[in-house]
This record gives structure tokens, sequence and C-alpha cells, in this order.
């Protein structure tokens, strides 16, 4: 067991155990929310359309700002529509009373970043997104905004996840990262081989390519007033709320600016059961646009409980801040890796349900039936 990185499923649990780990006035968490790597949080009761996006001052509790800043106050005694252009705030089910020695990080769940809805999270006088220090003791919040169609959520609802370190993150460097893909193996090619490309691996993570060498190499948003309800799995038609983007000749695609595309990348990736991974939102050596909205990448992920699946491909929304051209195994994002304090007890697509598990190709989410 290391001395710092990720909190595994049961220390996630343990220190639910302890109190440090609250959902409302329970006890106890529910199982189904523990993720090998990661913890579901939960949308609560009181909400708030609020005029714009912002961060606490030092000191300043969220229940400050929104006395200033909300334009109407609801409660999701049923469940609400999310409607484009406006930005809500909606208090977290979950509180913290972490040890001075434990943090977090927070991320979309990937079914939120691939339907666009943007989510960031807040916590009293802390001016960062998606950050909870060491030792916070308070509510949580998640500040959101559908950026493409009307969505419906109800309290009890998962948009977000939260990722618990003990000390720093344990991070891995360079080094580490060339000598865990040579010993083990974390990227592969579609044909199950090992990528040991040198060039791919540097402090700051993977590299991962756009593969525009496929039947249908991409999805963008369409500008549709169609209502997604989150809480209707494998419901929604795809064509009302997506165009499907055919591959060419010449591999490439036009990413238009302020739109949204759902790609896959080339590399099949691996998460070993030790580590934990994070795909990084931007990578500005890449292009100007964001690449990612979900970041966690639980252990198992593409590697199944023994190592006996040679990786699966991530899928990546992007928004392009400019008209770019994207070339086939042009460079998109970087995967950091993080170790886990001990081995979880439960594993990505084997012990819990994973709707992305197998995944070939850009993906939709799990409220499509495709």
């Amino acid at each position: 067991m290391t001395e710092s990185g990720a909190l595994p499923s049961q220390f996630i649990n343990q220190i639910a155990r302890l109190g440090h780990l609250k959902l409302g006035t329970k006890d106890s968490i529910r199982d189904d929310q523990v993720k090998p790597a990661s913890y579901d949080l939960t949308l609560g009761k009181r909400a708030w359309c609020v005029k714009s996006t912002f961060l606490p001052s030092p000191g300043e509790t969220i229940q400050e700002i929104l006395s200033r800043y909300t334009l109407y106050e609801f409660t999701m005694d049923k469940a609400a529509v999310l409607t484009v252009g406006s930005t809500f705030v909606i208090e977290l089910e979950e509180t913290f009373a972490l040890a001075d020695d434990i943090s977090a990080l927070v991320s979309p769940k990937s079914s939120s970043g691939r339907i666009n809805l943007w989510v960031r999270t807040l916590v009293d006088g802390y001016p960062r997104f998606d950050r909870i220090p060491k030792g916070y003791h308070g509510k949580i919040y998640a500040l959101i905004a559908s950026k493409s169609w009307p969505i419906r959520v109800r309290q009890g609802d998962s948009i977000t996840q939260a990722r618990f370190f003990r000390g720093n993150t344990g991070r891995l460097g360079a080094f580490e990262l060339k000598l865990l893909n040579q010993e083990v193996g974390l990227l592969y090619d579609q044909s199950g081989n090992l990528i040991e490309d040198d060039s791919m691996v540097g402090d700051d993570g993977l590299t991962l390519t756009a593969d525009l060498d496929q039947p249908i190499v991409a999805y963008q948003a369409k500008h549709a007033m169609e209502v997604l309800d989150l809480g209707k799995i494998r419901m929604h038609a795809a064509d009302d709320f997506f165009i499907p983007i055919r591959g060419n000749k010449h591999k490439e695609i036009i990413l238009r600016q302020g739109e949204f595309y759902i790609l896959s990348s080339f590399e099949q990736i691996r998460i070993p059961l030790e580590y934990a991974s994070e795909m990084m939102a931007y990578d500005i050596a890449a292009g100007e646009f964001r690449s990612h909205y979900a970041g966690f990448f639980d252990p198992g992920f593409g590697y199944g409980k023994n190592g006996t699946i040679k990786g699966t491909p991530a899928v990546l929304e992007i928004l392009p801040h400019e008209n770019v051209i994207l070339r086939h195994r042009q460079p998109v994002c970087k995967m950091i890796f993080e170790r886990l304090l001990d081995l979880p007890d439960r594993v990505y697509g084997v012990d819990i349900k994973s709707n992305y598990h197998k995944q070939r190709g850009p993906q939709l989410s799990k409220h499509f039936n495709v």
C-alpha cells in the first residue's frame, strides 16, 4: 500500500462509515454510488437559477453569493428542466467532513459530458472549480449549464463524481509511464498490438490521437429543442439530437467553432487495477479546443479483472474555440495516471455495471437507443 494516492472503493466506504462522507441525513451511502476509484455525487432538493457562473472568494459561502446572483429559486420535488442558455446551481445531497490529509477532485460523469451538460463543482470559501481542499467540512454545489438541449433532471440523479486522495495525487511521470507501458501495457492499437512510441509519453501524461478512419468518425450535436430526460436510459432517438459524420478518403473532419462533437481515440487505453486515470480537458499544444468534459477513468477500464482486455478506445467530447481541420491520428488529449492507495475491491466493467466498458468508435451516452 502506498502512502499517497487515490482512495480505492473500500477506502471510500470506510471514510463514509467514519462520517467523512455523508448522504443527506443517512448514516450510510448507497453501495451503487461507489466505483473502483470514485464516488457518484447526487443532486439534492434545493436549486437556483443564477445570472452567470461564479467562484467564491476565500471565506465566502456559496449561500452568500446566491443571495446576490439568484434570479429565482426552486425545489426539486418534481423533475425540473434545465433550459439552454441558463445557468443553475443545485445543492448536492452529500456533505463532506474530510480528514486533514484527505482532498478530492470532482469531474462530470461520462454520461453528462456526452450530452454537452457543463457541470462544475463549488464549495464554500474556495475559489477553484472541481477542487475540494484537504480537511473540507461543508456542503457541495453543482454549477450546471446545458449547452445543446433542455435536460430534465431529478433529485437523486448523478451527473458528477468525486475522486478522493490522501496526501498528493500520486501522479506518474514519464519514466514510470514508459516502464508501466512496457511491462503491463497501457496503449494498444486496434489489432491488439502494444504501442511503444516514446514520443506519446511525457511527464504531462500519455497522448491520445483522433480516429478518423472508420465508417462513422463523429457525431455533431443538433440545434434542437427536444428534451433529454436523464432518467430515460436507451429511450431517446439519436437522430433527434445528433448528426452522424461519416469518414472520407482524406481521413479528416472540419470542426466548426462553437459546435459540439463526439469522437473516439485511435489508441485503446488500459487502466491496470493499481491505478486510476484522468483525461485532461485541455491540451494547448494539440489545438484550440476542449477535448473532454468527463475526466475520470476507473481501474479496470480496458483491462478487465485479470488483464485479459487489450484496451478500449476513449470517447472524446470536442468543443472547438475556432474552426479546426482535424486529421487522422492528430493528437487530441492527454491521459494522466495516479496510483491507488491499495487494490480496489471492485473492478470497472466486471464487479459494477459499466455502460462504456465495451465501447467502440464515437459511442453516444447511455440515454440513446443505438
